[in-house]
């Protein structure tokens, strides 16, 4: 579904991503992961339109989207969760989720509003109440129903799990699950490399702005100390 070519990422002398090649396969949940700085944000910047590439491609569904616009890039069905959460704050919840109906008014508006709500129940306990009041777990909930309804083809997450307790980021993690389960193709971008290696489908490595897969035959303690300078 998303293939990545041989991608450069430069800022003036700041090379932060360096010949990049991945693949998310439809239908699957691709982790991405690696230590601050390694140029994960950047890759994604690239990915999404806010940065456009000094070379290599980006195809997506069949398409060549390389350096198209943002707004171009939501059209083709990619949709990304930001990192942070980014919430607006003074907004109700149901405002906020509003800005995902893009270009649906009405009955057809309000029945996908009606559908999400079915699937993140909490969001309908807090509809009328401002955003900046949810718990960070409620709010991350909030950001990936609101991307939910603009209908992506590909969901990208930045770094999801970031300042949750524990039992949040298993709550996270279950919901991704069930939207794998329904066919929700997702690209997760996550520091939390151990729970991402065991919770996804296929897994790349980010390191000093290379890409690398992963090597299934190394164990996973044995990949996050040597690669990574972590361990579980």
């Amino acid at each position: 579904m998303l293939e990545v070519a041989n991608l450069n990422v430069r800022y003036d002398r700041v090379h932060a991503v360096r010949d990049a090649s991945l693949e998310v396969r439809p239908g699957h949940i691709c982790a991405l992961v690696g230590p601050n700085g390694a140029g994960k944000s950047s890759l994604l910047r690239a990915l999404v339109g806010l940065h456009r590439p000094s070379s290599g491609t980006i195809r997506f569904a069949g398409k060549t989207i390389t350096g198209l616009a943002p707004e171009r890039i939501v059209r083709e069905g990619i949709s990304i969760v930001p990192e942070g959460r980014q919430a607006f704050a003074r907004l109700t919840v149901v405002e906020n989720l509003k800005m995902g109906l893009v270009g649906r008014r009405g009955s057809r508006g309000a029945s996908d509003l009606d559908r999400i709500v079915e699937r993140f129940p909490v969001l309908g306990t807090y509809f009328h109440h401002v955003a900046g009041a949810l718990s960070g777990g409620e709010q991350q909930q909030l950001v990936i129903a609101r991307a939910l309804l603009t209908k992506p083809k590909l969901l990208i997450l930045d770094e999801p799990s970031l300042g949750l307790a524990p039992i949040v980021v298993s709550e996270v993690f279950a919901t991704l699950a069930e939207l794998r389960e329904q066919g929700t193709t997702i690209l997760l971008v996550e520091q939390n490399a151990a729970k991402a290696l065991g919770f996804a489908d296929d897994a790349y490595l980010m390191s000093n702005g290379r890409v690398t897969p992963r090597d299934t035959s190394v164990g996973e303690k044995e990949l996050l100390e040597t690669y990574l300078g972590t361990a579980p």
